[in-house]
């Protein structure tokens, strides 16, 4: 196998391991975990994954006494105020639903750069902002009435969050080691959620084992293994068929869970969520030359 499609392969099955997280976390919260206790076991063991790849790789060399802000405000805004607001989210609606919102996070990217960085779009961008904003009409209209709106705010906040996390994180980790970087963010997100979690008292740690088994392939099957399977395969192929390939994930997510929870869409659902995906697809298109927003992997 040529080293292009090895890299091919390798980004979409970091597509696949990002796909099943509302699964996951759906399954943990019906083990009895809460939100506290899951983001701190997600970010805590994924570091502890992530690390040994950041050590034998020699990036840890690379990072400075300097770099700790930009890491630090990196976990806050984005895996801290991302995850946050998408585990929320699943606790009160449908997880195709949450999922859905979520992976709209492209089309924000477009939106937070066009405000704060006066980016002018390309078609592809008008194009790909229509067909979002048409699906999520869509799905957020009559389909949608027994969903809870606070979940459904939530679940689009954690797009605002990731986005610019990727918006201002590509300015802040430009000459930064983008894996070591995911590596401090996580550990840094880790002792927040850990030192918050033992100051309320809402740590469950004596949990099943079943509940457990949850938080840990939620951890390191869609967090640390996702990660470094993408970064593998950005080492092999250019960002422009990593970003095709990884919108596998989207679409994977929705449908899984749909099936695994049996969550009814609407024919109205269904049709916004399409045009949702579509808009992401487009944006994953290569770009024309007057497009100058970055491209958004993880």
């Amino acid at each position: 196998m040529s080293s292009r499609a090895t890299g091919a392969a390798l980004v979409a099955f970091s597509a696949v391991c990002f796909s099943f997280m509302p699964v996951f976390v759906k399954l943990a919260y019906a083990g009895g975990v809460n939100l506290v206790t899951l983001l701190a076991a997600r970010f805590a063991l994924a570091a502890i994954v992530v690390w040994p790849a950041i050590f034998f790789t020699g990036q840890l060399s690379r990072v400075g006494i300097k770099d700790m802000g930009a890491y630090l405000l990196l976990s806050l805004v984005g895996y801290g105020g991302a995850s946050t607001c998408y585990f929320a989210a699943l606790q009160r609606i449908p997880a195709s639903l949450a999922a859905m919102l979520f992976y709209a996070y492209p089309l924000f990217v477009v939106l937070w750069e066009m405000l704060f960085y006066r980016a002018r779009p390309g078609a592809e961008k008008l194009a790909a902002l229509a067909l979002a904003v048409a699906g999520l009409l869509l799905v957020l209209g009559k389909g949608s009435g027994e969903a809870s709106a606070i979940g459904l705010l939530l679940g689009a906040g954690s797009a605002v969050c990731y986005a610019a996390y990727f918006v201002f994180g590509r300015r802040l980790l430009r000459q930064r080691s983008p894996l070591a970087a995911t590596g401090f963010v996580l550990l840094l997100a880790a002792a927040g959620f850990w030192l918050y979690g033992g100051i309320s008292g809402q740590l469950l740690l004596d949990l099943p084992v079943r509940a457990w088994a949850w938080v840990v392939a939620l951890a390191v099957i869609s967090t640390a293994v996702a990660i470094l399977a993408l970064f593998a395969g950005l080492k092999r192929v250019d960002a422009g068929t990593a970003a095709i390939t990884s919108a596998l994930e989207p679409a994977l997510a929705v449908i899984l869970a749909a099936a695994v929870f049996a969550e009814p869409l609407t024919f109205g659902q269904a049709a916004g969520i399409m045009l949702v995906l579509g808009g992401v697809v487009v944006l994953q298109l290569p770009r024309s030359p007057s497009s100058s927003l970055p491209d958004t992997r993880r």
